[in-house]
């Protein structure tokens, strides 16, 4: 029969009595500061011993997700040469799509003698070109004279309708191709127009410039 709550109670007494009478005797033959040490030096066998046997832990690198970095695609880039009134006169690396306003605030914006009126701020770049800004009073360039070249990529609808067969809604056709297309790399890219034909093209070869 399991033995009732009294006899369990006398039988932890005389158990701590016997551990207390040994560690009394070890005291006394190995004095206190040995019996401490000895001790400690078992935790320590103990501790040890189990640091070895324990499984290794992962660094903490391996426990941090890798996240990848997308590439990063440049933006193509243009050089243009800004000429003129303008602050800053010089060659300029812009990016492709830029316009002839970009070009101009790239080389500080245009001097207070400037007349912007003669030039298509709205025109697209192309890489290669010369943006000039005209001063107040500045005689005109070729390609601004009647008869002249006129460039494709820089005129605006007034400058187009100057052409023969070029009336208002044809200017305003090339110039709405040359902003939703991009520029006219050539003469035969008028074909992209509506309106515009080979004959009537072939007739504009001599008068236009890209």
């Amino acid at each position: 029969m399991e033995p009732d709550r009294s006899e369990r109670r006398g039988a932890l007494r005389r158990a701590q009595l016997t551990a207390s009478r040994r560690l009394a005797s070890l005291a006394a033959f190995w004095g206190t500061g040995r019996l401490l040490a000895a001790a400690l030096a078992a935790v320590s066998v103990t501790a040890a011993g189990l640091w070895l046997v324990s499984p290794e832990r992962p660094p903490v690198e391996a426990a941090i997700p890798l996240t990848s970095t997308p590439d990063v695609v440049p933006e193509p880039m243009i050089t243009v040469h800004v000429a003129g009134a303008v602050i800053r006169p010089g060659v300029y690396s812009l990016v492709a799509g830029s316009r002839v306003h970009t070009a101009i605030e790239a080389a500080g914006g245009a001097r207070p003698d400037a007349d912007p009126d003669r030039v298509n701020l709205a025109a697209p770049l192309i890489d290669g070109a010369q943006v000039r800004l005209p001063a107040l009073g500045e005689p005109a360039m070729p390609d601004e004279l009647d008869g002249g070249p006129v460039n494709l990529n820089l005129a605006d609808t007034s400058r187009l309708e100057s052409l023969p067969g070029i009336g208002p809604t044809l200017a305003r056709a090339i110039v709405d191709e040359r902003d939703r297309g991009g520029p006219f790399a050539q003469v035969d890219d008028l074909v992209r127009v509506p309106g515009l034909g080979p004959v009537r093209i072939e007739s504009l070869r001599d008068l236009v410039a890209t």
